[in-house]
C-alpha cells in the first residue's frame, strides 16, 4: 500500500480505539447501575407485587441482560480490534515515521514542483507573448510586402499614365494640325485662334521637354495636361458654336424662303392644311378584283424587268415578306452601297402592286418627329403639316368616324400606301423616327376597334386644326414603311433599338458592271406602262394574304430548331435575341409567298442574312469565339442550301482589306445571268 493509505489508516485507528474503550466502560457502568436499581426495587416492593410482577420483570431483565451481553461482547470485540490496531501501530511505528518523513519530503517536492510549475507557467506566458510578437512581426512583414506590391502597382500605373500623357500629347499635336487647317475657315476668329494655337504649341513643347521628369513632377504635368484638355475642349466648343450658328443661319434662310413662298400669290403651298389631300384617289381607276398574291408578285418581277432592273426572285420575295410582317417589324431597311437600286425597288414594287407611293426625302438637320409629321407655328398660329402627315391622315380608317372631316378631305383607308424614307440615315433615325416606331410596334398588342386601345398606338398632332385641337393619328396595317440607307462618311449608323425592330435587306456590289446590251441579253419586250397597275390593291385583299398562311407542326418544329441555332450563335458572343426576334422569324417564314420545302429553306436563309449577320458585323475573326460564331453562321446557310450566302460569309471572314468581319450583303444573280469569274 502507498504511504498516503497507511497514514490515513493510522489516523483513523486512534479515534476508533478511543470510541471502543468508551463504549466498553459505558456498558460495564450501565450494567452495574441497573443491578443496583434492581436490588433497590426488590427490597422496597411488597412481596405480593414482586411475586406477581416477577415473571414479567425477569423476562424483561433477561432480555435487557441479553442486550447488555451482546453490547458487552461487541465492546470487547471493538476493544480487541483496537488493541490489535494499537499493536499494529506499535509494530509499524518506525515505518509510519519513515512514511511521515517521506510525506514531508514529498510535500517539499510538491512545493518545489508548484514553484517550478509557476516558473513554467511564466515561461509559457513569455513564450506565448513571444509567439504573439512573432505573429505581429509576420503580419507586419506581410503588410509591408502588400504595400510593396501596391507601390509596384502605383509605379506601373504612373508609367501607364506617363504613356497616356505622351499619347495625349501626340493627339494634341494632331489636333493642332487640324486646327491649323480650319484656321482659314474661321477668318473672323483667326487672330484669337492663332494666339491660342501658339499658346498650345508652347504648352506642348513644355510638356515634351518635361516628359523625362515625369516621375518627380507628375502632379504638375497632370495639371498642365488638364489645362491643355480644357483649352482643347474650349476650342471644340467654340467650333461647335460656330457650326451651330451656321446651321441656325441656314434654318433662318430656309424659313425666310418658305415665308417668301407663302407670301407669293403664285406659291403652290398657299392654303394647305392638315386636311388637304396629298394622295389622289384618281391615281387608280378602281380596285382589283380578287387579286392573287403570287400573280401580283410575278407582275412585280415583270415590271422590274421591263424597267431594266434585274433582281433575283428571292430579293422580291424578301421585300414583299418584310412588308407583310409589319406588326412584328414595322420598318424595312434597304442598305448597301449607292447605285444598287435601293430606292427604285420599292417604288417599282408599289407601282406594279397597285399601292400609293410617298417619297419622303430625309434631311440632315432633322432632329425630331416634327420634321416628319409637322409642327405648330406659333408665329403664324397654325399647324404646318408635312406631305406624310396629310397622307397618313387619309389612310386612317378611324379619322372620318371620329371627326367631321371637311369636304376637301378624301379618305383612302380602303387602300394601301408605301412610304419611302429616302436616305433615312442622313440624320439620326432615333431623333425623328424612334418615337413613331415605338407607336407602330404597339399595334400588335391592341384591338384597333376600341378607341381606348387605339389611343395607345396613335401619334398626336398637337394643335393641328384651325381651332387648335390635337388630332390623334392612327397608322394601320395599310401603311408600309421602307427606308434606304447608304453607308459612307456622311451618314449615321442605326442604333440597336431600330435594328431590332426592323427587317434589314442588304444589297451587295453587283457581280459585273457591263451593259446588258453588250452581253447579248434580251430585255423584256413589254412596255412598263402596260405592266403598271391601273387598279389599286384593296386593303381587304392584303389582309386576306396575311391570314391565309399557316405552318404545319413539322415546319414549326423545323423553324424552332433553326431559331435555337441562331440564338446559340449569338449567345456565344454575348448578343442573344429575345421574343421579339423569335416572333419576327416565325412570322417571316409563315408569310413567305413560296411555301413547301424550298420556301422554308429560303425563308430561314433570309433570316440568317437579315437577323443574324448584322449582329456579327465588327467582330474580330482573330478571336476564336468570334471566328467560330461566323463560321457557324456559314454552316447554317450551307445546311439550308444557300451556297451564295455561305460563300459570301466565308469571303467576309477572309477579307484582306479589314481586320474585322464585314458584311456587305450577298448579290443574288437572276437565274438567267451567268456570273463572270
Amino acid at each position: 500500500m502507498s504511504f498516503e493509505t497507511l497514514f490515513f489508516l493510522y489516523l483513523l485507528s486512534i479515534p476508533v480505539t478511543g470510541l471502543c474503550l468508551i463504549a466498553a466502560i459505558w456498558a460495564r457502568a450501565h450494567y452495574r447501575r441497573r443491578a443496583i436499581e434492581y436490588a433497590d426495587l426488590s427490597s422496597r416492593l411488597p412481596e405480593a407485587c414482586r411475586y406477581e410482577d416477577l415473571r414479567s420483570r425477569v423476562i424483561d431483565e433477561e432480555a435487557r441482560y441479553e442486550e447488555v451481553r451482546s453490547e458487552r461482547a461487541e465492546a470487547e470485540r471493538i476493544v480487541e480490534e483496537a488493541e490489535r490496531q494499537r499493536q499494529w501501530l506499535e509494530e509499524n511505528r518506525d515505518q509510519l515515521l519513515a512514511l511521515e518523513a517521506e510525506r514531508r519530503e514529498q510535500e517539499q517536492i510538491r512545493a518545489e514542483l508548484a514553484s517550478q510549475q509557476e516558473e513554467l507557467a511564466r515561461l509559457t506566458s513569455d513564450r506565448d507573448s513571444a509567439r504573439d510578437h512573432a505573429e505581429r512581426l509576420r503580419f507586419e512583414a506581410e503588410r509591408l510586402e502588400h504595400r510593396h506590391k501596391q507601390l509596384e502597382d502605383e509605379v506601373t500605373d504612373l508609367i501607364q499614365r506617363r504613356d497616356t500623357a505622351q499619347a495625349e500629347t501626340q493627339k494634341l499635336l494632331s489636333q493642332l494640325t487640324e486646327l491649323q487647317k480650319q484656321e482659314a475657315k474661321l477668318e473672323t476668329r483667326s487672330t484669337k485662334l492663332s494666339e491660342e494655337v501658339a499658346r498650345l504649341s508652347e504648352e506642348l513643347k513644355r510638356l515634351e521637354a518635361s516628359q523625362k521628369k515625369l516621375w518627380e513632377q507628375e502632379s504638375e504635368q497632370a495639371s498642365r495636361l488638364t489645362a491643355a484638355r480644357e483649352e482643347h475642349a474650349s476650342l471644340r466648343q467654340k467650333c461647335k458654336g460656330l457650326e451651330s450658328s451656321r446651321e441656325q443661319l441656314e434654318q433662318t434662310i430656309d424659313f425666310l424662303r418658305k415665308e417668301h413662298r407663302q407670301r407669293d400669290p403664285g406659291a403652290h403651298q398657299e392654303g394647305i392644311d392638315l386636311f388637304t389631300p396629298s394622295l389622289h384617289a384618281d391615281a387608280f381607276e378602281k380596285a382589283m378584283r380578287k387579286p392573287d398574291e403570287l400573280e401580283c408578285l410575278a407582275n412585280v418581277r415583270r415590271y422590274l424587268e421591263a424597267r431594266g432592273l434585274r433582281f433575283h426572285e428571292r430579293v422580291v420575295n424578301a421585300l414583299h415578306t418584310a412588308f407583310k410582317i409589319g406588326l412584328e417589324s414595322p420598318l424595312t431597311v434597304l442598305a448597301g452601297i449607292s447605285g444598287t437600286g435601293k430606292s427604285l425597288l420599292p417604288r417599282c414594287y408599289a407601282e406594279a402592286m397597285g399601292l400609293h407611293f410617298m417619297n419622303v426625302a430625309v434631311q440632315p438637320r432633322w432632329d425630331g418627329p416634327q420634321d416628319l409629321l409637322g409642327f405648330y407655328n406659333y408665329m403664324e398660329r397654325r399647324f404646318v403639316p408635312t406631305e406624310l402627315s396629310r397622307g397618313l391622315l387619309q389612310m386612317d380608317a378611324f379619322f372620318p368616324q371620329e371627326w367631321d372631316a371637311p369636304d376637301a378631305f378624301v379618305s383612302l383607308s380602303d387602300r394601301m400606301v408605301l412610304v419611302l424614307l429616302d436616305e433615312m440615315n442622313l440624320a439620326r433615325v432615333e431623333y425623328y423616327f424612334s418615337e413613331f416606331l415605338s407607336r407602330l410596334e404597339l399595334r400588335r398588342d391592341i384591338d384597333a376597334g376600341r378607341a381606348e386601345d387605339r389611343s395607345r398606338s396613335s401619334v398626336t398632332l398637337e394643335r393641328a386644326t384651325a381651332e387648335g385641337v390635337d388630332v390623334p393619328l392612327f397608322v394601320g396595317q395599310n401603311v408600309l414603311f421602307v427606308g434606304t440607307m447608304n453607308e459612307d462618311e456622311s451618314t449615321q449608323s442605326l442604333s440597336d433599338k431600330v435594328v431590332d425592330r426592323a427587317t434589314s435587306l442588304r444589297f451587295g456590289p453587283p457581280p459585273r458592271l457591263r451593259a446588258e446590251e453588250d452581253e447579248g441579253h434580251e430585255t423584256s419586250s413589254a412596255k412598263p406602262e402596260a405592266l403598271r397597275a391601273n387598279r389599286f390593291l384593296p386593303f381587304t385583299a392584303w389582309k386576306s394574304w396575311l391570314s391565309e398562311r399557316q405552318l404545319d407542326p413539322a415546319a414549326t418544329s423545323e423553324v424552332d430548331r433553326y431559331v435555337d441555332a441562331f440564338n446559340d450563335v449569338l449567345s456565344t458572343i454575348g448578343r442573344p435575341f429575345g421574343y421579339r426576334t423569335r416572333n419576327a422569324i416565325h412570322a417571316y417564314v409563315q408569310q413567305y409567298p413560296r411555301q413547301g420545302e424550298d420556301g422554308l429553306r429560303w425563308a430561314l436563309a433570309d433570316q440568317i442574312e437579315q437577323r443574324l449577320l448584322p449582329k456579327l458585323r465588327g467582330l474580330d475573326p482573330a478571336e476564336l469565339v468570334a471566328e467560330n460564331a461566323i463560321r457557324r453562321a456559314g454552316q447554317l446557310a450551307q445546311e439550308l442550301g444557300d451556297d451564295a450566302l455561305s460563300q459570301t460569309i466565308e469571303a467576309g471572314l477572309r477579307s484582306e482589306f479589314d481586320s474585322y468581319f464585314t458584311w456587305l450583303g450577298v448579290e443574288r444573280v437572276p437565274d438567267d445571268v451567268e456570273t463572270v469569274a
